[in-house]
């Protein structure tokens, strides 16, 4: 069976769709999992100091490094350990060994810093809770924007050859 070019749009059309849907669902819940974790929380600063401060191979092919840095802070007087360094940086890891190297050269083990506690649920830390994860937003909304045109197109090619 040999499809015509005219089909290959019209399947095409259909396809874009399915797969724009797709893709823009995971960057829509990643995201909202962020926001969920992190953005409702009101951010106090807190005096803390860096208790550890290593490199970790955290894979093995192909190898990933990540910086594993834990900070004791105070609040309300109790003492709590994290070791999350930015919303977007929790758990992350990198083929590029030089990644985990300049978090642990800028946060060395007894330097203080300020670790900035979410006021509801003071064993959540971070040093930096600026989330910088507006790219994924962006692109699952870029997703779903050619996902609902390719729709449209579609409907209104569809409803101008069947159903007109």
């Amino acid at each position: 069976m040999s499809l015509t070019l005219l089909q290959l749009f019209e399947y095409g059309l259909l396809i874009f769709f399915v797969l724009s849907v797709l893709a823009a669902i995971p960057a829509f819940v990643v995201t909202a999992r962020l926001k969920r974790r992190y953005g409702a929380a009101r951010w106090l600063p807190t005096p803390a100091v860096v208790e550890n401060s290593v490199i970790e191979q955290v894979g093995a092919r192909p190898a990933q490094f990540a910086p594993a840095i834990t900070y004791r802070y105070e609040f309300r007087g109790a003492s709590y350990l994290s070791s999350t360094i930015s919303p977007d940086l929790h758990g992350a890891s990198s083929s590029d060994r030089s990644f985990a190297e300049k978090w642990v050269s800028l946060l060395p083990q007894g330097s203080h810093i300020t670790a900035f506690v979410d006021e509801t649920s003071p064993a959540i830390a971070v040093m930096f809770p600026e989330s910088r994860n507006g790219w994924l937003f962006t692109l699952g909304v870029m997703f779903a924007t050619f996902g609902f045109f390719s729709f449209v197109t579609s409907a209104m090619y569809f409803y101008a050859k069947y159903l007109h």
